[in-house]
């Protein structure tokens, strides 16, 4: 088996000005002699300068690392922000609801409490825009003033709790999809009951159902940015 009794010593020559630092590969010798000229020839380097380190960070790097460093932070902080907002929105509970606000939007109270929930991964058309009064009135028929399961997701920028709504072992977000009345919203519907509800989309467009009888209809994230534009 092979072995070496005294390790290499790896340097930096800076005796060649204009060209890259060359290295130098010193060998302490087995032989005592040259084993001590060696050692002396590589500490008189040291000495005088003829040896030097390169430093750990050039001045490229100096300047990078602190953004890199900056930009790490900021995406630690959005995942912990969305994490702690998932975990704060709680057990799934049961509630009555007390006023629909509109198509996805709508009251629940329960216990003393009284919670705004805004339904997941779902979104019915704007006030002013085709088939919201039909959204509204789907949602009335089905849960106003009756018992529903609340199964909270997250909460969203508006202090809402977005929740995915049953009731009578169906699933309103879902609900609303079938009819015609509502897009899946693929920017926030990422668990898996949204691939479902993509199924129930492509049928709903393909009976030309509610939203999908006109040509081509405008997702409420659309309009919303095409009056703001306005």
């Amino acid at each position: 088996m092979f072995s070496c009794e005294y390790p290499a010593l790896i340097v930096i020559n800076s005796d060649f000005p204009g060209r890259s630092p060359a290295i130098r590969r010193n060998t302490f010798s087995s032989i005592p002699g040259k084993r001590e000229e060696s050692r002396e020839s590589v500490w008189r380097g040291f000495q005088t300068g003829g040896f030097r380190t390169r430093p750990l960070l050039n001045n490229t790097t100096r300047q990078v690392f602190p953004f890199m460093i900056g930009k790490v932070i900021i995406i630690s902080a959005i995942f912990l922000s969305a994490f702690v907002s998932q975990a704060l929105a709680g057990e799934p509970f049961f509630g009555m609801v007390k006023k629909v606000i509109d198509g996805d939007s709508l009251l629940v109270v329960s216990g003393n409490k009284t919670i705004e929930i805004r339904l997941y991964g779902v979104d019915c058309p704007e006030y002013d825009q085709p088939f919201s009064p039909e959204a509204k009135a789907l949602v009335r028929k089905s849960v106003y003033g009756k018992k529903v399961l609340v199964r909270p997701e997250y909460y969203d920028s508006y202090k809402r709790l977005v929740a995915i709504v049953q009731h009578d072992d169906q699933m309103l977000n879902g609900e609303l999809v079938q009819a015609g009345l509502a897009w899946v919203y693929p920017q926030y519907c990422r668990k898996k009951v949204c691939k479902s509800w993509q199924e129930m989309e492509n049928s709903a467009k393909k009976q030309k159902k509610g939203i999908w009888s006109s040509t081509p209809p405008l997702p409420p994230w659309k309009w919303k940015r095409m009056k703001q534009g306005n």
